[in-house]
């Protein structure tokens, strides 16, 4: 091992049950060392002078050979790749967050599997108290050498919708005085409580309800589809479609960078044009496409003031800014009471690699809660719901009188499907 001394858990790396470990001393650095309790049966030389001594549980043992068949069959780079896919699923959502500290570097070089956070005015050590009796989790509270924080620790086996336990919550403003904290807390600790025990439930065919910031990534995918540069090259699925019923007759979809609550207001596009509400869906109907000075002149049309650009350097493309859903509001309670049985979907995976924006195929990875009877009911996780674009915008039976703005170019607000595929266990 090109080293004098080395020891291990072999728990975290090798998957054997807790309490094994390794310990490897160079050949002729073995008669120097002596355990507290020594074995007077192998002789000073000898390695097994230093393994246990006394009774001890065998399964743990035992358990070793296996662990290595399991640990050679998987292969050390796909396990490292998921191990790494982990840490930072969980730890990019938290770095940045206020009051949180992720002591982890994101350079993948200095981390691999584990990472260690804390938060600002609490212990590591009533953090990992917290996080153990309040959701489940295991962490190690280390305390010192200037590392304040709790160490996190996935297997391979952890699924993503274990990690999600963790929750986060957010609040965002144009200054720091918009910023309330206590909610940022109450949020995260509310998305992240109501998952626990989630569980996968039958396949079926089931109303849905999106949670605002749900709505708000679906429209971010929806969005491609009313940009005019994509449907000039074939690849929207509204293409030839203007003047067409495509979604439900209350509903309209609309941009409107010159919202003073929307904080990607503006009032000049990227090409200098001046910014103006823009109607995409009046009453279902596809009343046009967000365009660009390019875009119009190749349409015959004008402009909507919808130019955008990725920097200074880069060309205008056309892009939404503000884009949201347009329709009479229903409160949170009657939302819930809509139908005898709907899945509330909490977030969603493999959002753009689930959605194809030229066919409008949607098929995503979901967790969320029942409702039954006006109220949540058990929490639900790793299921797949699944539709097509175009029908979703159809069945659209209600959308909730909550506004969600986010930076970004979408507003969110819960949103009622009468019925998507839910296929699960």
């Amino acid at each position: 091992l090109h080293c004098d001394y080395y020891g291990a858990s072999l728990h975290k790396w090798l998957s054997t049950p807790i309490g094994a470990g390794i310990l490897y001393v160079k050949r002729d650095k073995i008669g120097r060392l002596w355990p507290i309790y020594g074995d007077e049966g192998p002789k000073q030389d000898d390695i097994m002078k230093l393994n246990h001594t006394g009774t001890h549980p065998p399964h743990t043992d035992l358990g070793i050979e296996n662990a290595i068949v399991f640990h050679e069959a998987i292969g050390v780079a796909r396990k490292e790749a998921r191990l790494r896919y982990l840490q930072r699923y969980w730890s990019d959502k938290v770095r940045g967050l206020p009051r949180v500290v992720l002591n982890t570097p994101s350079d993948p070089a200095r981390s691999c599997a584990i990472a260690n956070v804390g938060i600002q005015g609490m212990a590591p050590g009533e953090l990992a108290k917290t996080l153990l009796e309040r959701f489940k989790v295991w962490t190690v509270a280390i305390d010192g050498a200037g590392v304040h924080g709790v160490r996190v620790t996935p297997q391979v086996y952890t699924s993503t919708a274990e990690l999600d336990t963790f929750g986060y919550g957010f609040s965002v403003g144009r200054s720091f005085d918009d910023l309330d904290l206590d909610a940022v807390v109450a949020m995260a600790v509310e998305r992240s409580t109501r998952l626990l025990g989630a569980r996968q439930i039958a396949g079926r065919r089931i109303p849905v309800i999106f949670d605002p910031m749900v709505t708000a990534s679906f429209l971010g995918v929806l969005a491609s589809a009313f940009n005019a540069e994509a449907m000039l090259k074939g690849r929207s699925m509204f293409g030839d479609r203007v003047g067409d019923a495509i979604a439900a007759p209350t509903i309209g979809i609309s941009d409107d960078p010159t919202d003073p609550l929307v904080l990607g207001a503006t009032a000049h596009d990227s090409e200098g044009v001046s910014t103006r509400p823009t109607c995409l869906v009046e009453r279902g109907v596809l009343q046009g496409f967000l365009h660009n000075a390019y875009t119009a002149r190749r349409s015959g049309g004008r402009t909507t003031g919808s130019a955008v650009r990725g920097g200074v350097r880069t060309a205008p493309g056309v892009g939404a800014r503000s884009l949201r859903i347009d329709a009479d509001g229903v409160d949170a309670a009657a939302v819930l009471a809509l139908f005898p049985e709907a899945l509330y979907v909490q977030a969603v995976h493999g959002l753009h690699s689930g959605t194809n924006p030229i066919s409008g195929d949607f098929s995503v990875g979901a967790e969320g809660l029942l409702v039954r009877a006006g109220a949540y009911a058990e929490p639900v996780r790793e299921v797949t719901i699944a539709s097509t674009v175009p029908r979703m915008l159809l069945d659209i039976a209600a959308v909730g009188d909550d506004v969600l703005r986010l930076p970004g170019s979408t507003v969110g607000r819960t949103l009622v499907l009468s019925e998507m595929t839910l296929s699960g266990a």
